[in-house]
């Protein structure tokens, strides 16, 4: 039963909604698509390939449990696909679905579905008992959560290493350079796309251990990439993984028992999937790949660990040999992102150095936070709203943080871009502009564990980088430095997080639960009980609407930078580039002293350098000369017809 005004949240990262009342959706790990919902892209691209936009409840981490308004929550422990529905406002409906006969496993055997109830007197409490079953994230290693960004870089040995002089002449302060072509590339229809081979590629990367040793001499680590695919187009068989992998078993099969093999983004991007189903594939995958070419052989202090959402229904898994009943796909395509998870966990804890690395995944399981260090929201387009773009990052790690998704990050700037031209001289694109970049990187500075950016799916000559321009170098560097002065107090967050499954960045209502205003709210988020954020969600505002409650007797909010004291309740606030709408509490002095004198040194230099203008976006970074910039039809018109859209479960002929 359900009472009539009772909000529903949760179900993992739900990137466009917060309260699911009066919704009907599955509960499977999927690729969200691109658009979900933002018309006229999302049609246009279904009729390109179908299901190929997503939907708006599509996502890479659904979990079959939720927690309530009143003060209730419900979870079920099994992997099976299964559907909710809230469109009733008295009474909640799931119904779970698995085609046993499909396996030729007795029909009329009983379906066991185990779950739990939960009450208790608020939202945390909830969140906490629930991550008792589920489980609670590995605290991050100190450079990862104190040092700088993490930069996104790419394109081989000199353009690294020109970008990260750069940025270092910036003064960025710099944890790590995260280098996702280290296996080198391929360019297709979709992009510049990483070599799904995971081996050091020298011929990209030419003198890899000496631009390391250069790199890591300066205090900065160097991360990589890595997913459980692997390309079968890898001409020379002794270097190809695909071709080692399929002689030994150890990928998905199809129904005629030859590899699996689904295509990504383009028709020409074909790969087949590591049999995390099989115990033997499985070691085979962490010794031969991530162990020695990832960890050994790369010299690296972590990676990426992309996808875990793509394992076919009617595929056969499962070491066959050694077991008399096949593993259904079925149940274990919701619980492969898990056992992903668990291998990359499992390869850092052999190595002496464990508690000094750090993986980052985007495909969750119910259970994929015992074994992570840290999650990420996965592909956002490079626009801003909730259908797919900054906004939808928000509402993931607001929701997901009930759900156990206690650490995460996205991609700052997002990272799905289109550029194409067309009679050669009108270019028609959906390109990262200056002011998102800004933006976004406001946000990420105080709900991301890791302040990480990405290039983007092109990247292309009109995407703003953080290196793009002075004022994006200033921007960028100024509140790299801003999310470093927390570090004491996102150290102590992490920690609860550990011991409680809190999430770092929460919704307010976690911390004021008796304040009803705040319930529905999907525009504000806090880090951790003192600091209240309030992010520009929109292109050319500069002030947003807030609600700032009632604090304990003695207690006030303090607006950052200025340490003006506010008022509570509604209020509209100015906020320019370079001075979002950030509150804390006064009491955050006495509780981490540290933090906040840093916190306020940083402002004061971040709002000087905004009132010398060191933030304005140049004009040609959004608007190149000789570019044309058509309507949002017209560009989505182009954009269905001459890109083939997100990756396809289907067999490709080899």
């Amino acid at each position: 039963e359900s009472e009539t005004d009772e909000a529903f949240f949760g179900f993992g990262e739900q990137y466009s909604s917060w309260n699911m009342k009066g919704k009907r959706f599955p509960i499977v790990t999927q690729e969200q698509g691109i658009g979900r919902g933002l018309q006229p892209l999302t049609f246009l691209a279904d009729l390109v390939e179908k299901a190929a936009a997503g939907l708006w409840h599509t996502s890479y981490s659904s979990i079959p449990q939720y927690l309530t308004s009143k003060n209730r929550s419900l979870y079920f422990r099994h992997y099976l696909y299964s559907v909710f529905d809230f469109r009733d406002s008295s009474f909640v409906e799931v119904s779970v679905a698995r085609n046993l006969n499909s396996l030729g496993i007795n029909t009329g055997q009983c379906l066991e579905i185990l779950g739990g109830i939960l009450l208790g007197f608020s939202g945390k409490e909830l969140v906490s008992r629930y991550t008792e079953y589920a489980g609670r994230m590995i605290p991050l290693p100190h450079w990862a959560l104190c040092g700088g960004a993490v930069l996104g870089l790419e394109g081989g040995t000199e353009e690294v290493m020109r970008a990260y002089a750069e940025m270092k002449d910036a003064g960025t302060p710099m944890a790590a350079l995260w280098i996702q072509d280290w296996s080198g590339y391929v360019k297709d229809d979709f992009g510049t796309r990483v070599l799904w081979n995971w081996k050091l590629n020298e011929d990209h990367y030419p003198g890899w251990d000496q631009m390391l040793s250069e790199i890591q001499k300066t205090g900065t680590r160097v991360l990589t990439y890595v997913n459980p695919y692997l390309t079968n187009k890898v001409s020379d068989q002794n270097s190809s993984l695909f071709h080692q992998a399929a002689e030994q078993g150890y990928l998905v099969r199809n129904s005629s028992g030859d590899p699996y093999v689904q295509r990504c983004g383009a028709r020409t991007f074909t790969f087949g999937t590591i049999d995390l189903a099989n115990p033997k594939a499985a070691e085979w995958y962490l010794s031969e790949i991530l162990e020695k070419n990832m960890i050994l052989g790369s010299n690296t202090s972590g990676w990426m660990a992309d996808f875990g959402e793509y394992l076919p229904f009617d595929s056969i898994i499962g070491d066959t040999e050694s077991n008399d009943r096949p593993v259904d796909p079925q149940y274990f395509h919701n619980r492969f992102p898990e056992e992903w998870t668990k291998l990359n966990s499992r390869v850092m804890e052999q190595q002496s150095g464990s508690k000094d690395m750090v993986f980052f995944t985007r495909a969750i399981s119910t259970r994929s936070p015992k074994y992570a260090r840290l999650f990420w929201a996965g592909d956002q387009m490079v626009t801003w709203d909730k259908e797919d773009g900054l906004h939808s990052a928000l509402l993931a790690i607001l929701s997901g943080g009930l759900s156990g998704v206690a650490m995460s990050h996205s991609d700052i700037g997002g990272y799905t871009m289109i550029e194409r031209c067309i009679f050669g001289f009108i270019c028609l694109y959906i390109t990262r502009k200056c002011e998102l970049l800004m933006r976004w990187t406001e946000l990420s500075t105080f709900t991301d564990a890791m302040f990480r950016t990405h290039l983007g799916s092109g990247p292309g000559r009109y995407e703003a980088q953080v290196y793009s321009s002075n004022s994006s170098k200033a921007h960028f560097s100024s509140f790299a430095r801003v999310h470093q002065s927390l570090c004491e107090y996102r150290s102590h967050l992490v920690d609860e997080a550990h011991t409680t499954g809190l999430p770092i960045a929460r919704h307010p209502m976690l911390e004021f639960p008796s304040d009803p205003n705040l319930t529905f709210l999907e525009s504000q988020v806090m880090l951790g009980p003192d600091i209240m954020v309030i992010p520009v969600l929109a292109p050319g505002k500069k002030s947003v609407s807030a609600y700032l409650p009632l604090l304990e007797k003695g207690e006030s909010w303090i607006r950052w930078p200025s340490l003006a004291q506010s008022k509570t309740g509604w209020i509209q606030i100015e906020a320019p580039i370079g001075e979002p709408a950030v509150f804390f509490r006064s009491g955050f002095k006495l509780r981490h002293p540290e933090a906040h004198e840093k916190f306020v040194k940083e402002g004061a230099m971040v709002r000087a350098a905004r009132e010398m203008g060191a933030f304005d976006c140049p004009r040609d970074m959004d608007y190149r000369l000789g570019v044309v910039e058509l309507t949002q039809l017209a560009m989505a018109i182009t954009f269905a017809a001459l890109l083939p859209i997100c990756c396809q479960k289907k067999v490709i002929t080899q």
